[in-house]
């Protein structure tokens, strides 16, 4: 296998991390909104604790990996290189 591939990997399992942990997010959110004790409102913020920890290990997994294949296969040439750094930016931003 090549470094390539080894890339691409990491960056899926970035992805994927990426999206359950925005998702979780956004599930606390809802529930956290619809908390009638406090009770509730600590068992949700547990999960917060954790997504604090694997949101930024999940994000510089997707921006090393990702900026490793521009570097050595794709190049800047392409426009979805330049959409999805600025999403993931964005991202960075808002959370």
């Amino acid at each position: 296998m090549t470094l390539y591939s080894y890339a691409l990997f990491f960056h899926i399992v970035g992805i994927l991390g990426l999206g359950i942990s925005v998702s979780l997010e956004a599930a606390t959110v809802f529930r956290l909104r619809g908390a009638k004790t406090t009770a509730q409102i600590h068992e949700w913020m547990r999960i917060n604790t954790t997504l604090e920890k694997v949101l930024p290990i999940s994000a510089l997994l997707v921006l090393a990996s990702g900026l490793f294949m521009t570097f050595t296969v794709w190049g800047w040439g392409q426009a979805w290189i330049d959409l999805s750094l600025g999403m993931l930016i964005a991202l960075g931003v808002l959370y």
